[in-house]
């Protein structure tokens, strides 16, 4: 009688692990076959070759960014992407005098997919950067593909921590150490990346959507199609804050937020800023009506999307408020708008919960929600006659020889506003991409 229990139990135990074992092989191969972004097909059996370009100081301290990007670099072998060599890519920068580096224009995705011989190129930016009182770090990475005709955006993520954000019981959940932050921010940018590339993750993780970080005021043009995708160009923001760079850290989150939803394909803000130096439109207070349309031709986009950040303050009790507003090709007028404004304490009743600790990912919060209403149907406060909230585009001055230089255009395009420049035929186009 016990030998036969014995054996019971044994068969038992032997068909269970056989199960497990069954499982365990079909979930890797389930992960085996997962299929690669679509943008990514056919870059070979490694995945993408990416060429990582030099980290990018948007932070209001100084930051040790040779530190950082040798990190951003070892996590990405980690992970196992094939990364260009460091020296190939500053020879390149070199060779082509390209000093910034805080995004891809269409020259530089051209050189560097025949010249690196790369699929994509991964462009970071650190936002926050403070050691006392409490260490606090904000990371963003885009991939910007280069393997089309125009440099888009395939995915972008930012991640902010701060030491004391989630203190726990009795204090367990403090980080003092800035490397140890630094390890909990890059391992979850390295996850998103790699679930991305292994077709997996999503383009854009999102943040919390949080109905108490709702736009104050929000419109939007019922000429927008629900069904339709647009291509969209992001401005950097009129910075009218104390902050430095915060209209570049505010349109980086509205790069990331408007990429996360399937209907919106994104130039990359490099291509965008090649555009305003090549045509000398220099942003002095905001953006005009005839100069977004021109911006909008030479980039062949369906929407372009610029605002104002009025405030943008760190620290224990975050605060951002912006302005943002879109404009459509089509149409030749205001197509939303949106107006926010926010702390890290809204809607907390109860000790610290619910509360935001860090300036970027309230701005998450924020931008969320405001392009929410943009790509679902609209605010809660239509606006009748919507203006655009900010002043010109002044052109710079230019002489003689600048004007005989500039592009005529071609036949059957309007002329550019008065005192614009004119449309390259080459870079024009009616067709929506």
């Amino acid at each position: 009688m016990t030998s036969s229990t014995s054996s019971s139990a044994e068969r038992r135990a032997l068909a269970l692990a056989v199960a497990l074992a069954a499982a365990a092989l079909g979930g890797c191969a389930s992960h085996r076959a997962a299929a690669p972004p679509a943008a990514l097909e056919g870059v070979g059996p490694g995945g993408p070759r990416v060429a990582l370009f030099p980290l990018e100081n948007l932070a209001a301290s100084s930051t040790p960014v040779g530190k950082l990007s040798a990190a951003i670099e070892a996590e990405l072998g980690r992970r196992g992407v094939e990364v260009a060599a460091r020296d190939d890519v500053e020879t390149f920068l070199r060779a082509h005098r390209i000093r910034n580096t805080a995004g891809v224009d269409q020259e530089t995705a051209r050189a560097a997919r025949e010249e690196l011989h790369v699929d994509a190129i991964l462009v970071s930016a650190v936002q926050v950067y403070a050691v006392r009182p409490w260490p606090r770090l904000g990371l963003a990475l885009r991939l910007v593909g280069v393997r089309g005709e125009e440099p888009v955006v395939l995915w972008v993520d930012q991640v902010s921590r701060s030491g004391n954000e989630a203190p726990g019981l009795l204090g367990l959940g403090l980080v003092r150490s800035m490397d140890r932050l630094q390890a909990q921010v890059l391992e979850r940018l390295g996850d998103s990346l790699a679930g991305y590339l292994a077709g997996r993750g999503a383009p854009a993780p999102l943040c919390a959507g949080d109905g108490r970080f709702d736009p104050r005021i929000s419109y939007r043009a019922p000429q927008l199609a629900q069904g339709r995708r647009y291509t969209v160009a992001i401005l950097p923001f009129v910075n009218a804050s104390e902050r430095r760079h915060a209209g570049e850290l505010v349109a980086l989150e509205f790069v990331r937020q408007l990429r996360a939803r399937d209907r919106f394909t994104v130039i990359d803000p490099g291509e965008v800023r090649d555009q305003l130096l090549r045509y000398r439109l220099i942003m002095e207070g905001g953006l005009s009506l005839d100069y977004a349309m021109t911006l909008l031709k030479v980039l062949r986009a369906d929407l372009v999307v610029a605002g104002t950040v009025r405030e943008y303050l760190d620290g224990d009790t975050p605060r951002v408020s912006f302005t943002a507003f879109a404009l459509d090709r089509e149409s030749g007028g205001v197509a939303w708008e949106a107006s926010s404004i926010g702390t890290g304490r809204d809607g907390v009743f109860f000790y610290d919960a619910g509360s935001v600790g860090t300036v970027g990912e309230l701005t998450c919060r924020m931008a969320r929600r405001a392009i929410d209403q943009l790509a679902a149907g609209g605010g809660r406060r239509p606006l009748t006659a919507p203006a655009i909230p900010v002043g010109p585009l002044v052109p710079a001055e230019s002489d003689e020889s600048d004007e005989a230089a500039a592009p005529a255009s071609s036949a059957g395009e309007p002329a550019p506003p008065s005192g614009a420049p004119a449309v390259s035929p080459a870079r024009g186009g009616e067709g929506t991409r």
